[in-house]
């Protein structure tokens, strides 16, 4: 009603007047306005929606989830905690990649591999998943039983359910995204993994009709 490009239900839902054009106020003054809220699905209201001791719009900011309390994780593997990155204003997703391989230096030294050599498409687990993917999808590259994939389970008719576990993907160095091979030949987006996924999307299960002959991908890209 208002023209504010929210629409009313959605005003209503986040206790924002439908009546006036509030779409670029800051009403929490965490850095994001009432539309962006409304898109990231945070609460307009609450400069914390996740209680994590950090601002929303920082955690938009700097890729985190404003859905999800991250604040004691370490994203970039430097030995600082997310809420103390927030605290000091330092960066909490810092990209180091010395031999760019796609893989973060610190992750590598971690597991005892050479930061300055590529060693991104070996398997030194033995688990058919290379050391690239293992990063990306939050494997053990030294555990043959810590596999990350996607699971398919054959349902009634034509159903199948895909299962995936998200808790460990690292949604903040990539795009990743789960695709579909279309019936016109065309890959078609089916999940995007990333900071806007809630905690009860974290590990479930989703179903796919007439995906008996299917073809699926996982997209993974490295963010800017």
């Amino acid at each position: 009603s208002d023209n504010d490009l929210i629409s009313d239900s959605d005003e209503v839902a986040y206790g924002l007047d439908p009546l006036k054009n509030d779409a670029n106020a800051d009403s929490d003054n965490d850095g994001l306005s009432n539309i962006k809220e409304v898109n990231y699905k945070t609460n307009p209201f609450d400069n914390d929606t996740d209680k994590d001791k950090i601002l929303d719009g920082w955690e938009i900011e700097n890729f985190l989830n404003p859905l999800l309390d991250d604040s004691k994780e370490d994203f970039d593997f430097d030995g600082i905690l997310n809420l103390n990155e927030f605290r000091n204003k330092t960066n909490p997703i810092e990209w180091i990649d010395s031999d760019r391989d796609g893989m973060h230096d610190l992750w590598e030294k971690t597991f005892g591999f050479d930061d300055k050599k590529n060693e991104s498409q070996n398997d030194d687990d033995g688990d058919n998943v290379s050391n690239l993917v293992e990063f990306i999808l939050g494997g053990d590259p030294l555990d043959e039983d810590s596999v990350p994939d996607l699971k398919v389970e054959y349902l009634n008719g034509d159903v199948i359910s895909l299962s995936y576990d998200f808790s460990n993907y690292r949604y903040y160095f990539y795009e990743i995204v789960l695709q579909k091979m279309g019936v016109e030949n065309q890959w078609v987006d089916l999940l995007n993994f990333n900071y806007q996924i809630r905690k009860s999307d974290l590990s479930k299960k989703t179903q796919d009709n007439r995906a008996l002959r299917a073809i699926y991908r996982m997209v993974m890209k490295r963010l800017p």
